[in-house]
C-alpha cells in the first residue's frame, strides 16, 4: 500500500480514497487463504446500503459525495460470514442502522464494523457519517459517547490501528481451516517494547541519582525459579528478561522481586486460594493466570478483607492478598496491567475512555513503564537515595488522579 499517511494528514480532512484503500487491504488480509477470493470481490457496498431499506437513499447523510465515494471503493466478500479481523466482520449493510444508537428516518450514525464475538447487530465499530469519525460502542451497555470525546477517532487512524494488528502478529487463524480470525495474548514486538520502556524506567531513575547506570543492574529473576509456579507465559517472560534495579523503589511503594521474596510468596500461596481456583478453571488458558510481576515494597502490608461486593474479584486476582502491579486478566491482551493498591483499589492507572477503535483493554506494560519513566523525568515523583521516594498514597490522592488518568495517544496500539 506504500507509506502510511502522516499524522496531519489523518487529522486532517477525510479521505475517502485512503479510507478504502485501507478497508480494501484489511479485507485482502482477511480472505488471503482462500484461492478464489480475488476473483470473488464485490464493490456492492454503496448499492446495498441504498437498498436497506428502501427510502435511505434520501437521507442527507448518504447524499455526500464523499460518503458515496468510500462506499463505492469498498470490496466485500460474502459480508455476513467472511471475517474481516480478530475484532470485527465485514460491513453489513442490513446492520447499518438501528433504533438504538440512529434517528431511522435521517440517520447519521451507523454500525460500519459489527463485532466479530458475538451475533449482536449493536456492537462494534460504528462511524458518524458526517464528522467521519468512529469509536467502538456496545449499545447493550448503554449509549454511544459524546461525539466530542477523545472516544471519537478519525476513521483512517481506526483503519492504520487494525491494520497494526495484523503487522504486529496480534490477529490470527483460529486453526488451518482459517474460518475464524483470534486475537493473540502477546507478540515477540509487545514484549520487546515492554523491556525497553523498562530499561528507559530504569534509566531515568538511574539517572536521577547521579549514575549513568549502564552496568549498574541485577539480572533478571532465573527461569529456573520463575518455571516453578503458575504465573501467565507475558509475566514469566518479563521477570526473566528484565534487568533488576539496584535500587528499591521503581516507583511510589513498588519495587522488584528478589530471589528469595518471589520463592517466598509464590510457594506460600494455599493450594484452596481463590487465585488457585481460578486457574483452575482455565487450566489450557495461561493468558488469564492472574500474576504479580511488581510487589509492594512493604512485605507486612495485605489487603484488608472482606471486601464488599465491588471488590470481591481482588481475592482471585492477588497472590496472598497482596497490592502491586498485576498481569490485567485479559486473553486478548495478555500484556496489560492491574495495579492493586494497598488501599484496595485496582483502577488506579487507567484510560479515561475506552480504547476508541477496538476491544476494550487496561494500559499495557509498555505504556505504562513509558508513562512512569515520564512522571521521574518531569519530577512529578521524587527520587532518593532507594529510588522513587514518593510515597504509596500517590496512587490513591485525589491532588494526582489528572496525573493517573491515562490517554489513547498516536503510537497506542
Amino acid at each position: 500500500m506504500g507509506d502510511n499517511p502522516t499524522e496531519q494528514e489523518v487529522n486532517a480532512e477525510f479521505n475517502p480514497d485512503r479510507c478504502a484503500l485501507l478497508h480494501n487491504e484489511l479485507l485482502a488480509r482477511a480472505v488471503s487463504h482462500i484461492p478464489d477470493a480475488a476473483e470473488n470481490m464485490q464493490q456492492n457496498c454503496i448499492q446495498l446500503a441504498l437498498e436497506n431499506p428502501p427510502g435511505w437513499a434520501d437521507t442527507d447523510a448518504l447524499q455526500k459525495d464523499d460518503v458515496v465515494r468510500f462506499f463505492s471503493q469498498l470490496n466485500v466478500y460474502d459480508p455476513r460470514h467472511a471475517p474481516f479481523t480478530g475484532e470485527f466482520r465485514q460491513p453489513d449493510p442490513v446492520a447499518f442502522w438501528n433504533r438504538t444508537y440512529g434517528d431511522m428516518n435521517d440517520p447519521d450514525i451507523i454500525l460500519l464494523y459489527p463485532t466479530a464475538f458475538d451475533i449482536q447487530q449493536d456492537a462494534g465499530l460504528f462511524l458518524d457519517l458526517f464528522t467521519k469519525r468512529a469509536t467502538c460502542g456496545n449499545m447493550e451497555c448503554g449509549s454511544l459517547p459524546a461525539s466530542d470525546s477523545e472516544s471519537w477517532v478519525p476513521l483512517e487512524f481506526a483503519l492504520l490501528k487494525l491494520l497494526e494488528m495484523w503487522d504486529r502478529g496480534k490477529y490470527y487463524w483460529m486453526d488451518e481451516s482459517r474460518s475464524s480470525i483470534l486475537i493473540r495474548g502477546f507478540t515477540p514486538r509487545d514484549l520487546e517494547e515492554t523491556l525497553s520502556a523498562w530499561e528507559s524506567l530504569r534509566k531515568a531513575i538511574q539517572s536521577r541519582l547521579g549514575d549513568p547506570g549502564e552496568d549498574n543492574y541485577r539480572d533478571p529473576l532465573p527461569s529456573s525459579l520463575v518455571n516453578q509456579f503458575r504465573i501467565s507465559p507475558f509475566a514469566k517472560a518479563f521477570l526473566t528478561k528484565a534487568k533488576r534495579p539496584n535500587f528499591t523503589f521503581v516507583g511510589p511503594g513498588i519495587t522488584v522481586f528478589t530471589d528469595e521474596r518471589f520463592e517466598a510468596i509464590m510457594g506460600s500461596e494455599p493450594p484452596d486460594s481463590e487465585r488457585s481456583q481460578f486457574i483452575r478453571r482455565f487450566p489450557d488458558e495461561p493468558d488469564l493466570y492472574p500474576s504479580l510481576v511488581l510487589p509492594l515494597a512493604d512485605e507486612s502490608v495485605r489487603l484488608q478483607t472482606p471486601f464488599n461486593p465491588r471488590k470481591r474479584h481482588l481475592e482471585r486476582l492477588t497472590i496472598s492478598l497482596l497490592p502491586g502491579l498485576y498481569m490485567g486478566v485479559n486473553d486478548k491482551f495478555a500484556d496489560t496491567i492491574q495495579l492493586v493498591t494497598a488501599q484496595a483499589t485496582d483502577r488506579d492507572m487507567a484510560y479515561n475512555v475506552p480504547r476508541p477503535w477496538g476491544a476494550d483493554r487496561e494500559p499495557r506494560f509498555a505504556e505504562l513503564f513509558e508513562v512512569w519513566a515520564g512522571y521521574v523525568v518531569d519530577g512529578i515523583w521524587e527520587v532518593g537515595v532507594d529510588g522513587v521516594s514518593t510515597s504509596h498514597e500517590w496512587f490513591t490522592d485525589a491532588a494526582t488522579k489528572p496525573y493517573r488518568e491515562l490517554h489513547f495517544m498516536e503510537d497506542s496500539m
